[in-house]
């Protein structure tokens, strides 16, 4: 099927996992870390709004963002230090992961080992585009500024 530029981050996702996915487990990928720490925000932002949505539209999502965001906000990291590892674990739990194209994603580390670990899993990954998220104006402005921002 062609690749639709109206559809929605849920349609995307029933295209790619199918109907009887939405009772399994979705990890949302998404970039994060950068030298700047409003993007940071802006993405972390992003992730929230996409997951929220997607969790209000009935699909079971797991947003690793979100639950190490808030964690550390108040002083807790993993043992290791890192969080690639522990979100790296959350994954194999999961059925699928769907791939938050936000500006830097092709950049991303964390991006890349969850995607290499998906495939060699072999579970489903659904990309969407920026443009599918439904983002509210603002924020997709903020995050649109930032195409030439690095991430690690």
């Amino acid at each position: 099927m062609a690749d639709d530029p109206n559809q929605s981050a849920s349609q995307r996702l029933r295209q790619a996992l199918g109907e009887s996915f939405g009772n399994g487990l979705i990890y949302l990928a998404a970039p994060y870390a950068s030298p700047d720490r409003g993007l940071m925000a802006w993405r972390l932002a992003a992730a929230n709004q996409v997951a929220g949505r997607l969790i209000a539209q009935g699909w079971r999502i797991l947003s690793p963002l979100t639950h190490s965001a808030a964690l550390e906000r108040i002083g807790h990291r993993p043992p290791e230090g890192d969080w690639y590892a522990f979100d790296l674990d959350l994954l194999k739990a999961c059925h699928g992961l769907a791939a938050l194209q936000l500006p830097g994603w092709e950049r991303s580390r964390g991006m890349a080992l969850e995607v290499e670990q998906a495939v060699a899993q072999r579970q489903p990954i659904c990309w969407l585009p920026l443009r599918c998220l439904e983002l509210p104006a603002g924020m997709f402005r903020r995050l649109t500024q930032e195409r030439a921002d690095a991430a690690p």
